[in-house]
């Protein structure tokens, strides 16, 4: 006999989207359930691997707005797993110069932390690189690397700590509202 469960939210897929979605709907009180049709740990999605890059420099300030809101939710996930899931590295932005200079005056406009480098002042930051006079680019400090499966086992292991259900091998066949 099965029994019945009801929940507030159902979530349907358990990669890195999924399960942030599903610990933040826990965090927030809500009774959730989140299937994924593969086994925990499975490398079967795009959210599995060692790392993906993460930048504050946008130049829309809808993706701005979205990455500095997504260093405040790392730094919090971090923090309440006790897992170091973001390595700091900086990035640097080579571009022609009009790019380069509209890109640095929105930056400036937003108060958002970077340099900006030209031509042989690109060397002498990073003495590795060797670039003239026809090359500008954006230094942004705060870029770095997501330990992409620590995010994921983190934000896992949160959601059911939150009061989250779930469930792996659970493949949904329909949806019947």
């Amino acid at each position: 006999m099965t029994e019945n469960v009801d929940f507030d939210a159902i979530v349907i897929g358990g990669g890195i989207m999924g399960t942030c979605s599903a610990y933040h709907l826990a965090k927030l009180g809500s009774k959730t359930l989140m299937l994924e049709q593969f086994e925990y740990g499975h490398k079967n999605g795009s959210s599995h691997g060692a790392s993906r890059t993460t930048r504050i420099v946008h130049t829309s300030p809808m993706y701005l707005k979205l990455a500095q809101a997504s260093y405040n939710e790392w730094n919090e996930l971090s923090q309440s797993s006790k897992t170091k899931i973001l390595e700091p590295s900086g990035l640097l932005w080579l571009d022609d110069e009009k790019n380069t200079r509209q890109r640095h005056e929105f930056l400036s406009k937003h108060s958002i932390e970077h340099e900006l480098l030209h031509g042989p002042s690109i060397g002498e930051r990073f003495q590795h690189l060797n670039y003239n006079n026809e090359w500008y680019a954006i230094y942004d400090p705060k870029a770095g690397i997501l330990l992409a499966d620590k995010c994921q086992e983190a934000a896992q292991k949160q959601f059911v700590k939150n009061g989250g259900t779930a469930h792996f091998s659970e493949k949904v066949l329909n949806i019947t509202p």
